[in-house]
Formats: structure tokens, C-alpha cells, sequence
């Protein structure tokens, strides 16, 4: 009998790639989707998974009044993302990824799903001044984007040991790849190489700026490896881990990589930190991640690697598809 899934913010960009990697391993797949952010990405399945897609807000999920107890496992990947979006909409903020949270892990109760994995972030920790962050140190969240994730981290270990169930809270650490969208609250680095192949200025805050990025399919490779430690378990698994290379790419380097790999005249603008970026510097630590699912971080794509692999899809899909 093939398992079944529901994931919240499936359209997502790592919520699709965990989406087409469940039908690839024979998964019912049930999508819960608000529609909300544009454009969205086309879940491409294996030939014989079941996908179903709900139109639905999170929050709203006391709506759905159906039995799933069919269930095994629920992926809370819908987020109102970005820590400088969050500034501008606290509110809606809050509300999708604290409220959403909630109302998630109730749904889970309610349909006695006993098994849930929360997309949480390396956003979490905050405004900590540190190079390298283990997942031991305690956050400091500041942002709403940062509380919003810290808040779901908590509700759902609070939840989980209230109510007897596996959760696992991957903290994911600047996810790019194939699928990554540009945008104004995007990340780094599709920004980046839409701007390389449109020959403009990329922009770079801070000179001394760095980060640990995480190649898509690695990162969902990571989620999985928590998922079914959580299901081999003998009881009651309640995992937080980095999913992260433990590497610093300066961001100054980074727009020299895709300037070079684009062809690009662009030229590289050094500005001022933004004010919301309390760590000029951050490199996340493999070390429990490693600990748990031994030869994982050995396998995991450097920045060059990840580049070259997504070169192609972002500078002759991306318009099209963005």
C-alpha cells in the first residue's frame, strides 16, 4: 500500500520539489495550496502517483470537514516568507506562519495524524553574533519572519509531546536551485542571475556578507533522511537539525561566480547592510545533521557544482516560468 502526504505549499518552490520526489517514490500526494503567490510552479509526478490539489489557506483548515486519517505524513511547507516582506505585512506574517502553524498540527490532531515535519529556517537564529551556528544555540529571533518560524519550531514540539507525535523540524539553510523563481522578496541567488544574463547591476549589501547555501535536491534529500528516521523510529522522534553544507560563500564571490558563468558585462554595487540584517556572516553546522544520517554532507553539492547545474534553467526558463 503506497503512503500518503499532505504538504501545505506545494506550488512552493521547495514545497514542489519535495512534492515531485514524493510521486517519484510511488506517494499519495494531497496539496494544500492558497494560490496566493502568482504564478505557480507545475508539479510534474510520477505516472502512476495520486495528486490532489485544495485550494485552501492553512489557517482556514477547520473548513475541511472530510475524513483524512488515510494520512501518514504531514508537510508544513506554506510560509509567508522573507524576513524584509515580513517587515512590510507583520500582520499577514504572523498570522500565515504562527496561526498556520496552529491550525496545521489541530488538522493533524483532529484526523489523527500522528506524524508531521515543519519547514523551519535558518532564520531562526536571529540576531546571534557567531560564524558558524549549531543548532544548540538558542535563537534570537527578530524579525516576524524570524519569530513566525521560531513560534511554528516551538508549537510544534510543544504539540507533538502533548499529543504523542513524530516531529521533525528541518532548518533549512538558503535553499536554491532549478525551480527558484526571481523576485523582489526572492533569494540571492535567482536574482542574481537574472540580472547577470540581462547584463544590469547586481546588488550586494554588506562587502563582507556570506552565507551557506544548500543545492534543492540535496535539501530535500535531507528532509526525507528526518522523515524516516521519525518512521524506523522505535518511539516517539522529535528531531531539529541544520540541513546545510557547513561552508561560507562570500556574496561578493557568489555575483562573481554567476557574472563569469553567465557570460555577463554586469558590474557588482557594494551598499550599505540593510537594516534588518543582524548577521553580516553565517555559515550553518552539519554536525548533528551528520550525526544522524551518517555520509549525507559528504555527498552535498559545493556552490560551484549547484551553479553550473542551475545555470541553464535560469537563464533560458526562468522569464517563462517566473
Amino acid at each position: 500500500m503506497s503512503k500518503c502526504a499532505i504538504v501545505t505549499g506545494g506550488f512552493g518552490f521547495i514545497g514542489s520539489a519535495l512534492c515531485r520526489r514524493l510521486c517519484d517514490m510511488g506517494w499519495e500526494v494531497i496539496i494544500f495550496e492558497n494560490m496566493e503567490g502568482g504564478k505557480v510552479r507545475q508539479v510534474a509526478c510520477a505516472k502512476d502517483a495520486v495528486v490532489e490539489i485544495r485550494n485552501i489557506d492553512v489557517t482556514k483548515l477547520d473548513g475541511l470537514t472530510e475524513d483524512f486519517a488515510h494520512v501518514d505524513w504531514f508537510f508544513h511547507f506554506a510560509a509567508h516568507y522573507a524576513n524584509e516582506k515580513s517587515l512590510e505585512y507583520p500582520i499577514t506574517s504572523i498570522s500565515h506562519n504562527v496561526v498556520g502553524t496552529m491550525a496545521a498540527l489541530k488538522f493533524c490532531l483532529r484526523n489523527d495524524i500522528g506524524n508531521f515535519c515543519y519547514a523551519s529556517s535558518s532564520g531562526v537564529y536571529g540576531g546571534i553574533q557567531n560564524l558558524v551556528y549549531e543548532k544548540d544555540m538558542l535563537p534570537q529571533p527578530n524579525t516576524p519572519y524570524e519569530v513566525g518560524k521560531y513560534s511554528g519550531e516551538l508549537l510544534s514540539l510543544g504539540w507533538g509531546d502533548i499529543y504523542d507525535m513524530n516531529i521533525v523540524c528541518p532548518r533549512f539553510w538558503n535553499v536554491y536551485g532549478i525551480g527558484d523563481v526571481p523576485g523582489r522578496w526572492r533569494s540571492v541567488i535567482p536574482n542574481f542571475f537574472t540580472l547577470a544574463s540581462e547584463g544590469k547591476d547586481l546588488l550586494v549589501t554588506g562587502k563582507e556578507a556570506s552565507r551557506d547555501f544548500t543545492y534543492i535536491e540535496d535539501c530535500i534529500k535531507g528532509i526525507l533522511a528526518g522523515v524516516s528516521y521519525a518512521t524506523n523510529s522505535k518511539s516517539r522522534t522529535q528531531l531539529v537539525y541544520n540541513i546545510c553544507n557547513g561552508k561560507e560563500v562570500s556574496i561578493y564571490g557568489l555575483a562573481q561566480k554567476i557574472i563569469s558563468l553567465c557570460g555577463s558585462r554586469s558590474d557588482i554595487v557594494v551598499a550599505p547592510k540593510r537594516k534588518w540584517d543582524n548577521a553580516l556572516r553565517r555559515v550553518g553546522s552539519p554536525k548533528r545533521f551528520n550525526s544522524l544520517f551518517p555520509g549525507i554532507v559528504g555527498l552535498m553539492r559545493g556552490i560551484d557544482d549547484g551553479l553550473a547545474l542551475s545555470k541553464d534553467w535560469y537563464t533560458d526558463s526562468i522569464e517563462r516560468i517566473a
